[in-house]
């Protein structure tokens, strides 16, 4: 384990035990998960609630007190079931392992873990997962919660993911890679984080983790795409009013200056966010991120005192969208049409230029459309979600390679950076403790040459594009990308959301230099309160 690492582990371990307060709440904060997001956006749809969820992790805090989240992630049917029978029973099927509660301090303890094994069909090679980690979580008084996990894997992963990893250096949003074995990756990463609340209207976060703005499968905001970072989040509610400051505290690689060990360049981003809840049916959010100025020179790597502005849209008026900050700005949208219909989306916008002798290329923009149906075509816990993403070549990139919009060697908001149209439907349905998820992903986008820079890759700086001529959506090497996935499972614990499967994968990756298929199986038993994402 690297120097940076421990250095993580630590402060995500001391964050959690820090601090004290004095009476029990239910106010610790919702896993980031699209499961249990789509649990949590079912109730909210169908019970008329004004309340702010757009801001993931959810501070249960903020829902409480309209929708009973214990209900959603608990079953009290199973728990009178083994309630009678011995304690081991209901630690296995309804529990948390370790439980303390004296009614002023609430402590919970789970082992997680990721058990997996899988077969390229193509290759013939094996594939494997073995995840072990543990997940602290506890309340201190009303006002107080906390949280930590830490994770060990070794994992042997499909052709497609295993190069990006060596390109890139890290496994996909979970930290720096070593090699295992032959080709395999062995990594390892701690989260943490602790919630106040000073008042009843007043949230403040400190954490190593990460954050997702939005009501989608993606974000073109902020994702959980990239790797945990340190960052400060507060939060101020107002009735129908939100307002989110992100502190955060992004890194990169360096390279080629240190060729034996990983060099990081910090990087510092502010983001402000406001959400408005106009009606039952309709929020509408305003979204602002600073990626401040610095580089790899000690002497450069300093913090602008414009960064703790709390001002949405102060920084954009007063820099402008084309400026040596990167700055990004946008807005959020979700509409209820019925209490099983809801509609979401995003529209964000990086460096426009809007003088007539400016380049093109300058009008940086991206959209995100989408629907979900709860229960559909009546047919109870039946979920289907469609979305549609589309951002424009060299959005989230920058002049300098540094002040791109990434952390940790990968994109903050959208796997696939920049220059794609990408369609994703997910076919969720639950029975009992059985489910069967159907996902498919589907992405038009292009690659460079080695002479052009089309703007696929945010890491470019684009400071010697001079095209005039209108850079759309797919310049370059045309790429096609399709992802099917097929998911059949039995949940066994809906607190740790522990659970067998199998699964079924098949991936495309179609241009005029490479036609790659990849067909894997896979199948274990894995506890799952995070998400994971290999649909690139």
């Amino acid at each position: 384990m690297n120097k940076q690492k421990i250095i993580n582990t630590i402060l995500s371990i001391l964050v959690t035990f820090t601090f004290s307060a004095n009476s029990f709440s239910q106010h610790y904060n919702s896993p980031l998960n699209h499961n249990f997001n789509y649990n949590i956006n079912n109730a909210l749809n169908r019970e008329n609630a004004q309340l702010h969820s757009t801001i993931k992790p959810i501070i249960k805090s903020t829902v409480y007190n309209s929708i009973n989240l214990d209900t959603i992630a608990f079953s009290v049917e199973r728990y009178n079931k083994f309630e009678q029978k011995n304690k081991f029973l209901r630690k296995v099927f309804v529990e948390n392992n370790l439980v303390v509660d004296t009614g002023d301090f609430y402590l919970t303890i789970d082992v997680l873990f990721n058990f997996n094994q899988g077969k390229n069909s193509i290759t013939d090679s094996a594939l494997s997962v073995n995840t072990r980690g543990v997940f602290i979580n506890g309340e201190i008084g009303e006002s107080f919660s906390f949280q930590s996990t830490f994770f060990e894997n070794q994992a042997f992963f499909p052709d497609y993911v295993r190069d990006d990893i060596k390109q890139r250096r890290v496994v996909p949003g979970q930290g720096s890679n070593r090699a295992f074995k032959t080709w395999g990756s062995d990594f390892a990463y701690a989260t943490g984080n602790v919630s106040i609340d000073p008042t009843k209207t007043f949230n403040i976060k400190l954490g190593h983790g990460k954050n997702f703005i939005g009501d989608g499968y993606r974000s073109l905001m902020i994702s959980d795409n990239s790797h945990s970072y340190p960052y400060l989040r507060l939060t101020k509610t107002h009735k129908k009013w939100q307002y989110t400051n992100i502190l955060s505290n992004y890194q990169m690689f360096v390279l080629p200056y240190d060729t034996k060990h990983k060099v990081f360049a910090r990087k510092y981003s502010s983001t402000n966010f406001l959400n408005w809840i106009i009606s039952d049916r309709l929020h509408l959010g305003f979204f602002e991120t600073v990626l401040w100025k610095t580089a790899y020179a000690k002497s450069d790597n300093y913090i602008d005192v414009n960064f703790f502005n709390p001002l949405i849209f102060f920084r954009t008026f007063q820099y402008g969208l084309d400026h040596s900050n990167n700055v990004i700005s946008g807005i959020n949208l979700k509409l209820k049409i019925s209490r099983g219909v809801q509609a979401y989306g995003q529209f964000i916008v990086d460096d426009i230029k809007l003088k007539p002798d400016t380049n093109i290329f300058k009008n940086k923009t991206g959209y995100q459309v989408g629907i979900k149906f709860f229960d559909f075509l009546s047919v109870k816990n039946l979920y289907l979600q469609a979305e549609y993403n589309s951002v424009k070549p060299y959005t989230y990139s920058h002049e300098e390679q540094y002040q791109s919009y990434t952390n940790f060697n990968q994109e903050i908001a959208h796997p696939l950076g920049a220059n794609f149209n990408e369609f994703i439907a997910m076919l969720n349905y639950n029975y009992r403790n059985f489910f069967i998820e159907l996902k498919l992903n589907s992405a038009k986008t292009s690659t460079d040459t080695l002479d052009v820079n089309y703007g696929s890759n945010v890491f470019n700086s684009f400071n010697d594009i001079t095209y005039n001529d209108d850079l759309s959506i797919g310049r370059g090497v045309e790429t096609s990308i399709i992802h099917k996935g097929f998911k059949l499972g039995y949940l066994i614990n809906k607190n740790t959301n522990l659970h067998l499967f199998i699964g079924l994968d098949n991936r495309t990756y179609i241009n005029s230099i490479d036609n790659k298929t990849t067909n894997y199986y896979s199948f274990g038993i894995r506890t799952w309160l995070r998400n994971e994402y290999y649909d690139f």
